[in-house]
């Protein structure tokens, strides 16, 4: 018996006679199926595991909605882009689709712009421009036919090209929409019939064989058990040959953009569903053909199925060994190698990535608790977006070459095809957000613990920062990163959004902005200015957190709690910073020179201008009190015009303060404290710290 031979030698001859007649099967049948979505989130988004947020979009998860631009409304940072996106690619080309959802706009401003939009995505970044190119598309590529530019807009504001400031749009390779329709009414141009009025749900359906999209669109919500019904003539119907537009795989979401003008884009509900639905072969083909394929055709597919098995195995394998090759070349430059493990090792130790084994998810991937067979104790992270390469690579490469107590130690790494999994050591205490906020929400961290951990981030920061080679940016400094081992000792993970920071360059600066919003620095969200004193914004926040027991946004407090970073600014104006203290904590407990000196490095660290923030060295030797910070604070006056400010305190964070015990106020507590503090010709002054 004669046996199919798989030398690679023949690939190209193979991959050529597969190529020819998969082609003839494909004119004489329906072709090969594409992968068919379908996903709903009907009452509101549970979690958001299966969603991607990019930029300034946040998941509420006491109203389970998204909100895109919310942080650049709250903080009028003019040009903001928002988007949230399905996890997964699912197949557009030659796909027919239909997608419903429930949103609202919000302003508290009198004026506001600039909209958001449905749309598919290459990638999951927002490349485009933010005002009226509503972050899809910018000037360069605006307009240009190469371009996979679709989206169907909810327009806030009127450009030269709009009919009016309130109008929905099919937009098709530029912003300028191919049709609309004007929510003001015919020759209105100017009204509030999407912003401020409640909810709004809209309904698209695009017929792929006969390349027809219809918008369908009413007042009222999805969610809810009588929710709104569907219209049954839609708003607007168009011709668009979206196989010319898109590619073959995109991601599906929404994004939404603000200019001048600021408003908040909700999205309460969302379903989408796609079928695969590729064009028919023509109808009348001579009979003579038909008859010759169809003898054909038996014969062709039982030797296409045994040659592209084959080839299939080849590239597979050539495939995964490229993928090790790229990533032994990266490792080379390091003097550390991380160990390469098999995927059954990893498989093994986790029990097959068992459910109970999960430790946590992150945007970059899930975490799972393993167990080598030598009995030492792993996290695995298996990363979810397998088709980037370069964020895996990012991850090991930096860490490999890295070792400080207050970093999380990479052991090695996998690659299987597409799958990666970066391999840590296990730390036992889970991550700080867990020890803060956790179950019950109940208080497992006491004062000296919290100061230990602040210190320990502000070591491993500092390390990244002026002893590492080269110097590292973190990006996303948070208490989801902080991991805690069995001694509380903090380690900072998650690396893949790190940037290396070359010694000559004073800033690095980057159109692809990436981090969690709330702890993201206002230069670095707003023009992608990128410097280390983006990490020190960060760490003050995190500070602020531990401190308070409070999320930086945590929607469940009063109106004047829900954003800790306001809140922190306003008891500093007021002279009453120690309201920030956790409840949760006896002040008996807490040494006031500690906590007073916590609470200034905190504001220090959080000021809008980054020349202003101190060195993340400064920071550490301020916070255990090695170094003394003489500090003159100035904020403009809070009737917006900002044009002057007043002088609010002068601080020595090393003077002897009184005993806390004997005072049966905090606040004369604080007032002693501010008292003692001795006078000085010798001020530092931090400049206009007022939130931007």
């Amino acid at each position: 018996m004669t046996r199919l031979s798989c030398n690679p030698q023949v690939g190209t001859l193979l991959l050529q006679l597969s190529t020819a007649l998969s082609l003839l099967i494909f004119h004489s049948a329906s072709g090969v199926q594409g992968i068919p979505a379908n996903f709903t989130f009907q009452d509101g988004f549970a979690s958001s595991a299966q969603l991607l947020l990019v930029d300034d979009a946040l998941y509420n998860s006491t109203t389970h909605s998204v909100l895109l631009n919310e942080n650049s409304t709250r903080t009028q940072g003019q040009f903001g882009c928002g988007m949230f996106l399905y996890r997964d690619k699912v197949t557009i080309r030659d796909s027919s689709f239909s997608t419903s959802f429930t949103f609202t706009i919000h302003t508290p401003y009198d004026s506001w712009g600039d909209g958001f939009a449905f749309t598919f995505r290459d990638d999951a970044v927002t490349e485009g421009s933010a005002g009226e190119y509503l972050c899809l598309i910018n000037a360069t590529i605006n307009a240009n036919p190469a371009n996979h530019v679709f989206a169907v807009e909810f327009d806030t504001f009127k450009n030269a090209y709009d009919p009016s400031n309130n109008h929905i749009g099919v937009d098709v390779h530029a912003i300028a929409s191919q049709s609309y329709d004007n929510l003001c009414g015919e020759g209105v141009g100017n009204c509030t019939y999407l912003v401020n009025q409640g909810d709004f749900t809209a309904w698209i359906d695009y017929d792929s064989p006969k390349q027809v999209i219809e918008v369908r669109f009413s007042n009222g919500s999805l969610v809810g058990p009588q929710g709104v019904q569907r219209p049954a003539m839609p708003v607007l119907t168009q011709t668009v040959a979206l196989n010319n537009v898109v590619a073959d795989e995109m991601y599906v979401g929404f994004v939404g953009a603000t200019g001048l003008k600021f408003e908040i884009h909700e999205i309460k509900a969302w379903s989408f569903s796609s079928t695969y639905a590729p064009a028919p072969s023509q109808s009348k083909i001579d009979a003579s053909r038909n008859l010759a394929m169809g003898l054909g055709i038996p014969l062709a597919a039982v030797v296409v199925l045994g040659l592209l098995a084959c080839v299939v195995v080849f590239l597979r394998l050539k495939k995964q060994k490229a993928a090790f090759r790229n990533l032994e070349q990266e490792l080379a430059r390091s003097q550390v190698q991380p160990c390469l493990y098999s995927y059954n090792d990893i498989k093994s130790a986790t029990r097959d990535f068992h459910s109970s084994n999960k430790l946590g998810e992150g945007g970059f991937g899930i975490v799972y608790k393993g167990t080598l067979i030598d009995g030492t104790e792993i996290a695995a992270k298996k990363m979810l977006t397998s088709g980037n390469a370069e964020d895996f690579l990012n991850e090991v490469v930096l860490i490999t070459g890295i070792r400080h107590r207050n970093l999380v130690r990479l052991r090695g790494c996998c690659i299987k095809d597409k799958q990666q999994i970066l391999v840590y050591e296990y730390v036992e205490n889970g991550n700080l957000a867990e020890a803060l906020w956790g179950p019950n929400n109940k208080c497992i961290l006491d004062w000296p613990t919290r100061i230990k951990i602040c210190e320990g981030i502000a070591r491993g920061v500092g390390y990244l920062h002026e002893d590492s080679q080269p110097r590292i940016i973190h990006r996303d400094i948070k208490a989801n990163n902080i991991l805690l081992d069995k001694e509380w000792r903090p380690k900072i993970a998650d690396f893949g959004l790190a940037r290396l920071f070359p010694d000559e360059e004073s800033h690095l600066s980057t159109m692809h902005i990436a981090g969690t919003m709330g702890y993201m620095a206002p230069e670095y969200a707003t023009r992608g200015q990128l410097t280390s004193k983006a990490d020190v914004y960060s760490f003050g926040v995190l500070l602020l957190e531990v401190i308070s027991g409070r999320k930086n946004i945590d929607f469940e407090a009063t109106p004047d709690r829900v954003y800790l970073l306001e809140w922190a600014w306003a008891c500093y104006e007021e002279n009453r910073l120690f309201d920030l203290l956790d409840s949760r904590l006896p002040l008996e407990d807490v040494p006031v020179p500690e906590l007073h000196r916590a609470l200034m490095v905190a504001i220090f660290c959080i000021q809008p201008s980054p020349n202003r923030r101190p060195s993340m060295s400064s920071v550490l030797a301020m916070l255990i009190g090695e170094e003394k910070m003489e500090v003159a604070m100035r904020l403009p006056n809070t009737n917006n015009s900002g044009e002057h400010a007043r002088l609010l305190a002068q601080v020595d964070l090393n003077s002897p303060f009184s005993d806390p015990s004997k005072a049966s106020d905090l606040k004369a507590v604080y007032a002693s404290v501010l008292e003692s503090l001795p006078s000085t010709s010798t001020v530092l002054d931090v400049g206009d710290m007022t939130p931007r």
